[in-house]
């Protein structure tokens, strides 16, 4: 049997278990991950989150999805992770984290909230067609440190996320890595979004490189190229997204939203 200390945290409607990883394996922090995220037999969270000491950095986040595999990146994953780092005096209040998709600048700022400087490939592939069940899926491509496939769509209320974004999620085209599927829609002064997850295997409330990508995408297509654009995924909650874009390259793109910790408690495992 053992233990593990960890802390529950939640960001714009995605919640992570964070831990600090002294001595942990991968496969064992793997089976750490599927058991603390289950949400009927353990804490219940779309993902671990894994400190550890980084040489470029000082520190380093990991991610793990709630099915074990491990992540590039995570946005809302990574600002609550920078929350957690600074109440714990691992952080200043600016500070840079390293991840498998590059080192993330993170900023404390009033009320929770934190901005993150996302550092990504961000390749693009727009207008990209996919035939999925007998008809034609038209959306764009975009790399934001993990992969997003955008739709956008006229009723999103009513639309079929699970079985549709599962399907586009395992395409031949996004083989071997897959995707994450984000479905949007300009309602009212701001993008709503809808993402289904790779990794979760499901629809969350929220997924900060999906937001982002769908606000880049939408920008892009309106023809903006430097934007700041007011996002709201299933979880209600208003993220903030900026970005220039430039001779076909995006910089400065920036993630912000609120984060909360909400407690700390020890997990006994086999």
């Amino acid at each position: 049997m053992k233990i593990v200390s960890f802390c529950k945290v939640v960001a714009t409607g995605n919640d992570f278990v964070i831990i600090k990883n002294r001595s942990f394996s991968k496969s064992e922090l793997v089976n750490i991950a599927i058991k603390l995220c289950n949400r009927k037999y353990g804490v219940g969270a779309d993902g671990l989150l894994v400190a550890e000491n980084s040489k470029k950095t000082g520190i380093k986040m990991r991610i793990f999805n709630s099915d074990g595999t491990e992540a590039e990146m995570c946005g809302n994953g990574m600002r609550a992770f920078v929350l957690w780092a600074y109440k714990n005096r691992l952080i200043a209040k600016k500070a840079s984290i390293q991840t498998k998709a590059g080192i993330i600048e993170g900023e404390i700022k009033k009320d929770n909230y934190v901005r993150i400087k996302m550092s990504a490939s961000f390749e693009y592939r727009p207008n990209l067609k996919l035939k999925i069940g007998g008809k034609t899926i038209k959306g764009d491509y975009l790399d934001t440190g993990v992969p997003h496939f955008v739709v956008e769509i006229a009723a999103l209320s009513d639309y079929d996320v699970f079985n549709i974004g599962s399907k586009i999620r395992h395409h031949t085209l996004f083989r071997p890595r897959g995707t994450n599927v984000d479905f949007i829609r300009w309602k009212r002064g701001h993008l709503a979004v809808r993402t289904y997850e790779r990794g979760v295997e499901a629809e969350t409330l929220a997924c900060g490189t999906g937001c982002v990508a769908s606000a880049l995408i939408y920008g892009l297509k309106k023809g903006y190229n430097s934007k700041n654009i007011i996002v709201v995924p299933l979880s209600g909650e208003r993220l903030q997204i900026s970005y220039v874009y430039q001779e076909g390259v995006f910089s400065d793109v920036y993630l912000e939203g609120r984060a909360e910790l909400l407690f700390e408690s020890k997990f006994k495992f086999k």
